[in-house]
């Protein structure tokens, strides 16, 4: 019996996760620009911070924080000035 492939992705996206989106790259605090680390820091003081990436979209670069707040997931986006 013959596996669809739909059925194939689904199982690999909850064994492994769900693929990152494409350009998203995973990155540490120190890695980011001074700017953007300043920032990330003042718009996180309430939050936990659960994962950071750097991101190419259309040829801009941005950075992204995943914070969880108050039990709430909550995405930033930050360009390399440290605006969001």
């Amino acid at each position: 019996m013959k596996t669809p492939l739909y059925a194939t992705l689904a199982l690999t996206a909850l064994l492994f996760g769900a693929p990152a989106a494409a350009g998203e790259k995973k990155i540490q605090m120190q890695n980011l620009p001074p700017a953007v680390q300043k920032s990330v820091q003042e718009h996180s003081q309430a939050a936990t911070i659960r994962g950071l990436a750097k991101e190419v979209e259309n040829g801009k670069t941005l950075y992204e924080a995943e914070l969880l707040v108050e039990g709430r997931t909550r995405d930033i986006s930050f360009d390399p000035e440290g605006t969001i």
